[in-house]
């Protein structure tokens, strides 16, 4: 009996432990947060939410698309470069510059956010052909007029601002945390244009799918949903928005960004880039700007046509709104045909291409004019057409 009671309060002791083991391993794991997994900060979420969704170089290709209250739109196309230096901290680097229209392009923003928390931000207009300009405040009118603000499109500074956890809430079928975050000190709070944010934070993924943005007086005036959201390996998992749609509660227009090309690569980001003195100099134009790459693609004429030397020129028709004329085979010609003395000219074929129309001459006739029976009260004479031969 000792033997056997020996035996069963070793066991119990080692029982003991290793539970008590597991219970300090899973609450340090949670201390990485700060808190127990039940109660993270909102700090700790948007420290992990910043590491999932951002890179130190990211280069991206921009189409932005603003409707108005009445549903008139305009589209712009852009540029996006950021970057952040490895020994710089939390130093972020933005610029955006416009490619279209024409008339506005070359027109850029340099957004600089300092470690700590300050923000700087310049434009730099063609026109003026002078050195970029800074913005004082957040830039609360519209960039490249649009209902975002240069605030809006920088990336989320942690050192900028204080973060305070709100009740969970399921949106779009999804749990989400609630993050609402204030500017850290009076000075933060003059470069903002607004009182504070609601952050919701995809509670799976860590991706933030909706932004609301209020006013001095509590009141909300936009609202951001981020839509299609990927996931890339170029570097690691990484959740990024493959649109953005900003909507204005006080002027009833919502503004879309769309990013058609997005890349993870340090080489598309020089530090060049982020220079004021070279942006002034133009050197955002001598980038190339739709081909990060360098290979150059076919372009549509060039694929239309290689499809035309292979198919037979009846199988691609309406293609393209101009047209080209490509002469059509002759069918064979039967003896009763080869008799007549009238023959058609030769059928021909329109297909549409990107290129002004061409007529293929056809085989040369003769006009004869012969007198109409006066019976007729059609014009006095008819065409006939003869064979040249």
């Amino acid at each position: 009996m000792t033997h056997l009671n020996i035996v069963k309060k070793s066991f119990l002791l080692l029982s003991v432990i290793f539970i008590c083991g597991l219970l300090f391993i899973n609450s340090a794991s949670n201390l990485a947060y700060g808190m127990t997994a039940q109660e993270l900060s909102g700090r700790a979420i948007m420290a992990t939410a910043a590491k999932k969704q951002y890179r130190p170089f990211v280069y991206e290709q921009l189409t932005i698309t603003r409707t108005n209250a009445d549903g008139l739109r305009t589209t712009r196309k852009a540029r996006r470069y950021s970057r952040r230096e490895q020994g710089e901290g939390s130093v972020n680097r933005h610029v955006i510059v416009l490619d279209y229209p024409k008339p506005v392009k070359g027109v850029a923003f340099l957004i600089k956010q300092m470690a700590n928390g300050i923000q700087g931000h310049w434009v730099y207009l063609p026109a003026l052909k002078s050195r970029m300009r800074r913005i004082v405040g957040g830039g609360d009118g519209g960039v490249f007029d649009t209902d975002f603000s240069i605030e809006d499109l920088a990336t989320e500074n942690l050192a900028s601002f204080i973060y305070k956890r709100k009740k969970d809430l399921i949106f779009q079928k999804t749990p989400h945390y609630i993050i609402e975050a204030r500017p850290k000190n009076r000075k933060i709070e003059l470069q903002s244009n607004y009182s504070y944010r609601r952050i919701y934070i995809d509670r799976k993924q860590y991706k933030t799918s909706r932004i609301d943005y209020y006013n001095q007086s509590g009141e909300l005036i936009k609202k951001l949903t981020n839509q299609n959201n990927n996931s890339s390996s170029d570097s690691g998992l990484v959740w990024r928005a493959g649109s953005r749609r900003m909507e204005n509660k006080l002027t009833g227009t919502y503004t879309t960004i769309k990013t058609t090309r997005r890349y993870f690569k340090e080489e598309l980001v020089p530090k060049a880039l982020f220079s004021r003195q070279k942006i002034a100099n133009g050197i955002l134009l001598e980038q190339n700007q739709w081909n990060p790459k360098k290979i150059r693609a076919k372009t549509p004429l060039e694929t239309l046509f290689n499809s035309a030397a292979e198919a037979k020129p009846d199988t691609i028709k309406n293609n393209n709104p101009e047209t080209i004329a490509y002469e059509k085979p002759a069918s064979p010609t039967t003896a009763k045909q080869k008799a007549s003395p009238k023959t058609k000219p030769t059928a021909i074929t329109v297909v549409k291409l990107q290129t002004k129309p061409i007529i293929t001459p056809t085989i040369p006739t003769q006009t004869i004019l012969e007198p109409l029976p006066k019976t007729t009260k059609t014009p006095k004479y008819r065409i006939k057409q003869k064979e040249n031969l």
